[in-house]
């Protein structure tokens, strides 16, 4: 009986995992992102406009802010002249498609002129969605190229684009980037 009770909250903290912010990270094995003491904002690149929400100067601004407090309470300083390395992100959605899978139902009922036993399948519910990607850059100053991409993907709602919501967003991702 103990072990059941352990396997629902096993099950649940699974659960609940799952429903977290799904972040991923690369970089570049040859940099030494560990030697990195300042960085400098570089604002996005100007690109056609895909989605207004995602590609807008507000969005922009609290991405900013966001980087410059999270990346300075990890001890990184904020300097426009000579950094060790470049910030900047980018924005993207795509749609998606989520599945319930098949339903089955099984039970035991009276049909004529008897009892019996019966299986009853339906088809998946199908939904499509758009899903928004956050992506946050770092630049080596010194070599101009990308050494580190933080990600996280999520689902498009306006909650996401709370103060609060991109600040919690920029967090979770430079949470993954290495401190010196």
């Amino acid at each position: 009986m103990l072990s059941r009770r352990y396997l629902g909250i096993l099950g649940a903290a699974l659960t609940v995992s799952a429903c977290g912010p799904n972040i991923q990270v690369e970089a570049d094995p040859n940099a030494n992102l560990r030697e990195y003491d300042s960085f400098s904002w570089v604002a996005p690149e100007q690109q056609d406009v895909q989605d207004p929400i995602l590609d807008s100067e507000l969005l922009s601004k609290k991405v900013q802010r966001a980087v410059r407090e999270t990346l300075g309470s990890r001890g990184f300083e904020a300097t426009e002249t000579n950094p060790d390395f470049y910030v900047t992100y980018h924005t993207a959605s795509k749609e998606k498609l989520r599945s319930t899978g098949f339903d089955i139902g099984i039970g035991y009922s009276r049909f004529d002129p008897r009892w019996g036993y019966a299986a009853v399948f339906g088809p998946p519910d199908v939904e499509s969605y758009e899903e928004a990607i956050l992506i946050i850059d770092v630049i080596d100053a010194e070599s101009d190229t990308l050494v580190w991409r933080g990600w996280e993907t999520g689902r498009l709602s306006r909650e996401r684009f709370s103060e609060e919501a991109v600040a919690q967003a920029v967090e979770d991702i430079l949470s993954r980037f290495p401190i010196g």
